[in-house]
């Protein structure tokens, strides 16, 4: 009697794959992932890192705004207003020099310009500031790897930096 649930292949002993040849495509997407994730890493931390440029260009123009109708920058103590739209999510306390925002924070220094920090300012672990996106008001504009990592190093490099003397954390940005 002929069983006809059972099927046999011609020149084929077995259809199915071995040990080692699923061990090869597992060995295979593993390193494709961890080829990947530094890469994907770098393009969230510079959509993240994106809005601080953004905010950090637009207080440095509000501060050269400020000294053309002031004379002056806007000094610490003092109970200024800017021509900005402060982003969602952020405030300042009156004469402070900073804004803060839950996942970053901006320091306006005086003559020297505005640091902007992604990350929150008082939280510890993972949200800790990793990068200071520094504009000075000559124009020149700077990435700082705060916590030394690589990641933070790569996303200033990403950025195009390339370090300033002989700090290997900091990097001017064209």
């Amino acid at each position: 009697m002929n069983k006809t649930y059972q099927k046999t292949f011609s020149g084929v002993k077995n259809a199915g794959f071995t040990l080692i040849e699923l061990l090869v495509v597992v060995l295979i997407i593993g390193i494709l992932a961890a080829v990947a994730l530094p890469q994907y890493q770098t393009v969230i931390d510079k959509a993240a890192f994106a809005e601080v440029m953004s905010v950090t260009h637009s207080l440095k123009d509000a501060m050269e705004l400020y000294y053309l109708a002031h004379g002056r920058y806007p000094g610490a103590g003092n109970d200024w207003e800017l021509d900005f739209d402060m982003p969602t999510k952020c405030t300042r306390t009156k004469g402070d020099n900073t804004f803060y925002c839950t996942d970053s924070w901006y320091d306006m220094n005086g003559q020297s310009g505005v640091d902007g920090y992604n990350g929150a300012r008082y939280q510890t672990g993972s949200g800790a500031p990793r990068n200071l996106y520094r504009v000075s008001l000559n124009g020149k504009r700077y990435c700082l790897a705060i916590d030394s990592s690589s990641r933070a190093r790569r996303l200033c490099k990403a950025l195009g930096g390339k370090r300033v003397g002989s700090s290997v954390d900091f990097y001017e940005i064209p």
